[in-house]
């Protein structure tokens, strides 16, 4: 009797990436037993065992249990009936690394509450797909759908231990119950648009806003309160807060304002120009207020006590003392420094220079608007290394002028004063204002210094 042929079975390789969770590792070897998920045969049973890409020492372990992998895994796929057909033994299973995913669920469940290979209980709605997994490897993550996922894993290795994973696009924290406005809060995100014509107009990356900004109140009392903004600028201040557009108004990188009362400390960081670098100290002459602006509330009317701008080529300008004018302020103190290292400096009162609390009298240069310019130079004072003559030069002229500072030839040996009108004329000279060319002292008519130093000041608030 004729047997049958059988039939010629043929099987092709093919090699796929899986994901997996380590089990443990197998003693004395760089291998491990790992259970694997999202296999073409659908849900794996039991594990297998699998060596990492790159091989550490013996005693050393890539990964510990709990870990999450991709694994490349080599099926055999029977052509003659277009399907796998297990694990090619022949092949070694290795480890392409850790991986952490941003959604844990992978498949539909009809039952909201189920479990799967022993290995995670899953919670999910239906109709949103919005979801609760518990796993055996100490994770735990929730997610409502999208791109938002928040992760609680246990245990773990590195910077991986005991850590939080929050993923979405926008973050806020709002502390509650402070007041009907809940004005103290925290958001880091993007910004894509105000609404969905906004967001179509906005192609380009640049038109996506990136910032991280935080407003907090010392107390319930809105006056006191500190505003931070990094990224595009766009500071939470007074009611701004409450407002959900960010613009970028300024190139500044780094902005934090202290609020305390009516006084408040500016600083920012990266505006290009004079103010690259840029600190300053106002009188709030009138706060933030809800007004239709398309900022969502008016700018702040603050009057400058001191400001210091750095410009991004070194330049320095301080203005100190300011009258707390708005727009148009004075200021009692200016310095400058360009960028050729010129330094100016202007003040509306005395300037002293000298060495310490109680050396004025010692060695000093005192500049006062109205008594002029007075050196006091106890140990000296010298010009090229020589010593200057003073008005005591003058006096003693006057006062030994008359009785002779000569010795005259006839007789010998007698005295011989200067002439009269000599000294009539120097003592005159010596009285003579200090506009005149050819007097003898720099005492002359007081003109006091102005001491005008304009600050056309135009900063606002947002």
């Amino acid at each position: 009797m004729n047997q049958p042929i059988p039939e010629f079975v043929s099987y092709v390789p093919v090699p796929c990436v899986c994901d997996g969770i380590v089990i443990e590792k197998v003693e004395g070897s760089p291998t491990y037993d790992v259970s694997i998920d999202r296999t073409p045969l659908g849900e794996f049973q039991g594990t297998i065992r699998a060596n990492p890409i790159y091989q550490p020492p013996m005693d050393e372990a890539a990964y510990i249990p709990g870990d999450r992998i991709k694994l490349m895994v080599v099926f055999l796929f029977d052509v003659n009936n277009n399907k796998f057909d297990g694990v090619a033994q022949s092949f070694q299973t290795q480890i392409l690394g850790r991986y952490d995913p941003e959604v844990l669920i992978d498949t539909t469940i009809d039952n909201p509450i189920s479990e799967r290979d022993n290995n995670r209980v899953v919670v999910k709605n239906k109709n949103s797909e919005a979801s609760v997994v518990l796993t055996d490897n100490y994770e735990a993550t929730i997610t409502p759908g999208g791109s938002i996922s928040h992760t609680l894993k246990a245990f773990g290795r590195g910077i991986h231990k005991n850590s939080s994973y929050c993923r979405a696009q926008n973050y806020h924290r709002i502390i509650s119950h402070n007041d009907p406005l809940y004005s103290s809060r925290e958001m880091f995100g993007m910004f894509t648009g105000e609404d969905s014509d906004d967001e179509a107009t906005r192609s380009a990356p640049e038109d996506s806003l990136i910032n991280y900004r935080r407003f907090v109140q010392q107390t319930r009392d809105p006056s006191n309160w500190v505003s931070v903004c990094e990224g595009a600028y766009a500071p939470w201040v007074g009611p701004n807060n409450n407002h959900d557009t960010v613009e970028q108004g300024k190139d500044v990188l780094y902005t934090r304002i202290v609020n305390a009362d009516k006084n408040r400390i500016t600083s920012e960081y990266g505006e290009i120009g004079t103010d690259f670098i840029m600190m300053r100290v106002d009188d709030v002459k009138l706060g933030e207020f809800q007004a239709p602006a398309a900022s969502g509330a008016t700018p702040a009317l603050v009057g400058n006590r001191f400001k210091m701008g750095i410009s991004e080529t070194g330049e320095v300008e301080i203005f100190a003392a300011g009258s707390g004018i708005p727009l148009v302020n004075f200021a009692g103190f200016k310095l400058s420094i360009d960028s050729d290292g010129n330094l100016t400096v202007f003040s509306k009162g005395k300037i002293v220079f000298t060495h310490g609390d109680a050396d004025e009298a010692i060695n000093s240069i005192v500049m006062d608007p109205k008594g002029g310019i007075d050196v006091t130079a106890q140990s000296g004072f010298t010009v090229n290394g020589k010593k200057l003559i003073n008005e005591n030069f003058i006096n003693f002229l006057q006062t030994f002028g008359a009785t002779g500072i000569a010795l005259s030839v006839l007789p010998p040996g007698s005295p011989e004063p200067l002439a009269p009108t000599f000294i009539t004329n120097m003592q005159a000279q010596a009285k003579l204002p200090d506009a005149t060319p050819f007097g003898f002292l720099t005492a002359g008519v007081p003109i006091p210094a102005l001491g005008i130093i304009s600050q056309p000041d135009k900063f606002s608030t947002t």
